[in-house]
């Protein structure tokens, strides 16, 4: 097993990078890449940074290495980060470790590197600049002796977008200067210190829970972020990304010219002032009934896909995938069918989420028991392989009715994992919300937990969308309700065990009947941001506005008129 050690000549590093926490390390990380067709430039004397990057949500596309062993001893390499952190991975963290321990591995060697680019480091008696030194310095980098395993080339590819920050006393938060060591064979998290990770323990956080000496925790990779860091965010940008240009992007079922079909309409996100309306993607449903439809990512490109659960004319059930790409969504296909019990049954809901964080976006469908009492009802789960779902698996069964109550797939227990959130109807009584979260280790959902009543909401006058809105890592609910005058948008945030309240954002100009809502990370920040649909009336189309989050408030913004997109008639996804 390749070992992490400490360098007596290492210096103690103090970020000052606007966006990094201070934090003092003391590191070895093991690193290669491959070399690129062009040399590294010289530093300017004033110089802030080697590699010029300043984006703190999106990795560098290069890194400087300054090396000293291998045929390129003496010079400094222009590398492909990704393919520098890939080799990392292969020189530091044994290809036979859990994935989950490998995906949080990988976000902490990027971002040493990341770091780096952002901060000037030094230059070479003959003044050419760099990032980082191939030696225990910073990362050894060999990549004449490392090659990637598949496993590393997966951790890296799962968590590429991923970046994690400290959060500072006033409230801000900075990209800071993440580390790892080797450490000693104890229990997960048994040596965690707050800022970086101990290899050898975190193997046990995420292995599976089976063995003799240590227990393994099943943990997934934001997990064991959080035993080994804290007081930080894990931020994971992105959200609703259909056309993979990274933004999340705004989109609406619309009905189809011809009966059968309906159609898919898409904003580019990319463009927050000026959005791009894609072309309009017809779906032909083939006769077939459409029970319930969602979109979540289940293939490995992180785009959210189309999912229609559907019933034929000869009765069978069928999960048909319309898998999202740059101009939109391709012709849906089968992933799974089925003419036995129970899914001849009605009351069904969809949802989508990835129960096994794998990386891939699961179908779940929720099936109402026939009986007297209160309605329960089963989970089955269907793992998404990339190209089709598996065979269902029972995951859970317990009180919920399907026809007053809506269910969404979302991570508010913040593990990695996602859960179920029910939004259950009480009639005079309000809104019930409750959480069914994932077990510990997968495989299956835990009891129903209510989370929190709330009188004042009716379903008729409720719009809500789900999405982590403060950027904390749990998965947060959002209303969109009645104010005394015109409408608010009420967030129930979630602490990973409660739901708080909190007004985001208040508007005595617009009112509940003309409001539509969806969620997307728009501006690319990590935080949920709400897209709100306007009624401009018979005829006249849809206002398009966004509401961007800071994790306290929402800021709304005029984003298009669509006089082609009749209000009446979309349903936003």
């Amino acid at each position: 097993m390749t070992k992490s050690h400490w360098s007596p000549t290492m210096p103690h590093w103090s970020p000052t990078l606007p966006g990094a926490a201070v934090t003092k390390l003391v590191l070895m990380i093991a690193v290669l890449a491959t070399l690129l067709p062009f040399a590294a430039r010289p530093a300017a004397a004033a110089s802030a940074t080697c590699t010029g990057w300043t984006d703190q949500y999106r990795p560098p596309q290069t890194i400087n290495v300054r090396r000293t062993s291998g045929p390129a001893a003496g010079t400094v390499q222009t590398v492909d980060f990704r393919r520098y952190v890939e080799v990392v991975m292969r020189a530091e963290w044994p290809g036979y470790y859990p994935i989950e321990t490998l995906k949080a591995g990988a976000v902490a060697v990027k971002q040493y590197g990341w770091f780096h680019t952002m901060k000037y480091r030094g230059k070479t008696a003959g003044g050419v600049c760099y990032d980082v030194i191939d030696t225990t310095t910073d990362q050894v980098y060999i990549p004449e002796k490392f090659t990637p395993q598949a496993s590393h080339i997966r951790a890296v590819d799962l968590t590429w977008h991923i970046s994690v920050r400290k959060i500072r006393t006033d409230g801000t938060t900075r990209l800071f200067l993440t580390g790892y060591r080797s450490g000693a064979f104890v229990a997960c998290g048994a040596d965690a210190d707050g800022f970086r990770i101990y290899q050898h323990s975190a193997f046990y956080c995420g292995k599976t829970p089976t063995g003799k000496n240590f227990k393994g925790a099943g943990l997934a990779r934001k997990g064991i972020q959080r035993v080994y860091y804290t007081n930080v965010q894990v931020v994971e940008p992105g959200r609703h990304n259909v056309l993979g240009e990274g933004e999340g992007d705004a989109a609406v079922f619309v009905p189809g010219a011809t009966e059968g079909t309906f159609s898919a309409r898409l904003f580019d996100g990319g463009a927050v002032g000026t959005p791009a309306v894609s072309p309009q993607n017809v779906i032909e449903m083939a006769s077939a009934e459409v029970v319930s439809r969602t979109s979540a990512p289940v293939t490995d490109d992180r785009r959210d896909d189309l999912i229609m659960l559907a019933r034929d004319e000869a009765g069978a059930l069928r999960l048909d995938v319309a898998v999202a790409g740059p101009e939109g969504y391709a012709a849906p296909t089968t992933w799974w069918s089925s003419t036995e019990a129970p899914f001849t049954n009605t009351g069904m809901k969809l949802v989508a989420g990835d129960f096994d964080a794998d990386g891939r976006a699961d179908a779940g469908i929720l099936i109402a028991r026939s009986g007297r009492g209160p309605v329960q009802s089963d989970f089955y789960l269907l793992r998404s392989t990339g190209s089709g779902f598996a065979a269902p698996e029972l995951w859970w069964t317990g009180s919920f009715n399907p026809a007053i109550g809506v269910a969404y797939a979302a991570d508010p227990t913040g593990d990695g994992r996602a859960d179920l959130i029910l939004e259950m109807d009480r009639g005079t009584l309000g809104m019930r919300y409750a959480v069914v979260p994932s077990r510990n280790h997968g495989g299956g959902l835990d009891a129903r937990v209510d989370r929190l009543d709330l009188a004042s909401a009716r379903r008729a006058s409720t719009r809500t969308a789900i999405g982590d809105i403060d950027r904390d890592g749990y998965d947060d609910i959002v209303l969109v309700m009645p104010a005394a005058t015109g409408s608010q948008i009420v967030a129930l945030r979630s602490t990973g065990a409660a739901l708080e309240q909190r007004v985001m954002w208040q508007s005595a100009d617009d009112a509940i009947e003309r409001i539509k809502i969806g969620a997307a990370d728009i501006d690319y920040d990590g935080r949920t941001d709400v897209v709100m649909y306007e009624d401009l009336g018979e005829g006249l189309g849809t206002r398009l506005r966004t509401l961007l989050s800071d994790g306290a408030t929402m800021t709304g913004n005029f984003w298009l008129d669509d006089v082609a997109l009749e209000w009446s008639t979309i349903e936003p996804f």
